[in-house]
């Protein structure tokens, strides 16, 4: 069974790409790909600083 937590991530992501399309119509290719380019760092800070992860006792 598909836990809650990976339905509302899956919302939250559409949501957020849709976001990028509305985006890229109303201001310009430029500011979506500037948009996505912070969302994709923020995912990256996330996923880093989450124990489920990135465990460091597990990195030799």
């Amino acid at each position: 069974m598909v836990s809650p937590l990976s339905i509302i991530f899956m919302v939250v992501s559409l949501l957020l790409i849709a976001l990028a399309v509305t985006i890229a119509r109303e201001f310009g290719v430029w500011y979506a790909q500037l948009y996505i380019l912070l969302l994709a760092v923020m995912a990256v800070i996330y996923i880093g600083r989450s124990r489920r992860f990135f465990d460091r006792s597990e990195v030799d």
